[in-house]
């Protein structure tokens, strides 16, 4: 039946067009036979209704034994007694060889593996050097809450970033572009605050037949998940290095020095944060799944063996991310935040002008460097004491790897689970002020 049924107790297609009402299954009939029955059924009605060869017949996904295979089925319907055994074989054969057959299709008609190089390249940030130069040149179209027009000039902005980094064939911006909805409402993030551009960023991915039996919208939606959340760590890294750019080009400025000292050993903290975070993300998860990926892919000609790979693929670096961990990916994202507000106020033209001359902070921004330095220490002793409570759980090995980066000198243990927590306040930078 199609896939629009609300009903707990039925198992959705993989390329979710049906499903399965289990309740309605005979008590006698195997859940895994009706599950074969699916997949050829959604198979079968795949083909028909799309791919068709150039003299406009259907071309069939049986190949040459779709006469045998009639044949096997009517010496079933003729049985004098129902076999479940005798089922499962014809079923299994019949599966057997569309799955066969769909393999060939991904793997040498429509080129699977280039495909999954170029979605690790985009939705999973594996040319790096790409985004690390358009987020510098978006910025300006992004900080601000989307217009009607800022898809289209966000979408100019990485066509151009593509063709000045990318040597050779940039033929997938023909599949891929990047989303920014608008709306005449205000949009609120979680904390009520209008939602900037960067928030609302996406990457939409047209997918040609027959791939689309592989990445399907609900794929699509979490490879989109995955897109956000590390370009926000991307993002979070850029600006962090950007804020230490900007500060040794102040080298020589006459401000406090306890002062300095103490704000940037806040951004050092941070810096140290998001770069683990950055080389676990990227290196012991992405790359890792991905070089699983693709053996499981290569060491197969099932095209359901694929799919599952793939999806287990997927649901990895989800739950290895964080993801799926409500808590710590929560954490996280505030941490990132804090990151972002932090070198807003910092390299802004009021703490670091253009003149050589400064000043010193304003009693505003300093208690905005204080806010920051307390929240940033608290959420990094919540997810110190996430991380130091799952650890030694089989169930979450991730973890562990990621406290180990983190940890790897003890120092977090030492510093209880708190970074940035080593910020000064008003009356100490008066008084470092009146001895120098």
């Amino acid at each position: 039946m199609p896939s629009e049924s609300s009903d707990d107790q039925c198992v959705i297609s993989p390329a979710g067009h049906f499903t399965l009402r289990t309740d309605m299954l005979p008590l006698y009939f195997p859940l895994r036979i009706a599950e074969k029955i699916l997949f050829i059924g959604e198979s079968v009605q795949m083909f028909s209704r799309e791919k068709k060869q150039k003299n406009g017949t259907l071309k069939t996904v049986f190949k040459t034994q779709e006469d045998g295979f009639a044949v096997e089925l009517l010496r079933l319907q003729q049985q004098a007694d129902f076999c479940i055994t005798d089922v499962e074989t014809v079923i299994s054969k019949i599966r057997s060889c569309i799955a066969e057959h769909l393999w060939k299709l991904v793997m040498e008609e429509a080129d699977l593996l280039a495909h999954l190089q170029l979605v690790k390249n985009l939705y999973l940030l594996g040319r790096g050097e790409l985004f690390l130069h358009f987020i510098e040149a978006a910025d300006h179209l992004l900080q601000a809450p989307p217009k009607p027009t800022t898809e289209y000039d966000v979408n100019i902005t990485f066509q151009l970033t593509v063709r000045n980094i990318v040597t050779g064939d940039d033929s997938f911006l023909d599949t891929f572009h990047l989303t920014v909805p608008a709306s005449i409402n205000k949009l609120q993030g979680d904390s009520g605050s209008i939602e900037s551009g960067w928030h609302r960023l996406g990457l939409a991915y047209t997918v040609d037949w027959p791939l689309h039996i592989l990445f399907t919208e609900r794929v699509l939606e979490k490879y989109n998940s995955v897109f956000k959340y590390l370009l926000s760590v991307q993002r979070a890294q850029t600006a962090l290095q950007g804020c230490w750019a900007a500060q040794m080009q102040r080298k020589n400025t006459k401000r406090p020095a306890l002062l300095t000292a103490a704000s940037w050993q806040l951004h050092n903290h941070m810096t140290f944060l998001v770069n683990n975070l950055q080389y676990y993300l990227m290196v012991d998860v992405l790359e890792s799944q991905f070089s699983q990926l693709l053996d499981k892919v290569q060491s197969t000609k099932d095209f359901e063996a694929i799919r599952l790979a793939h999806d287990t693929f997927l649901m990895n670096i989800q739950a290895h991310s964080f993801l799926l961990l409500k808590p710590v990916s929560h954490c996280i994202r505030e941490l990132l935040n804090l990151c972002q507000t932090f070198c807003t106020l910092i390299c802004s033209p009021v703490v670091i002008p253009p003149c050589k001359e400064t000043t010193a902070l304003s009693q505003r921004e300093m208690d905005q460097l204080k806010n920051i330095s307390r929240s940033f220490s608290r959420q990094t002793a919540v997810l110190f004491k996430i991380l130091s409570g799952v650890r030694s759980h089989q169930s979450s090995p991730h973890l562990a790897q990621f406290l180990m980066r983190m940890d790897y000198n003890k120092y977090f243990t030492a510093a209880g689970g708190q970074l940035g927590s080593t910020f000064i306040d008003n009356k100490v930078l008066q008084g470092q002020q009146k001895t120098g």
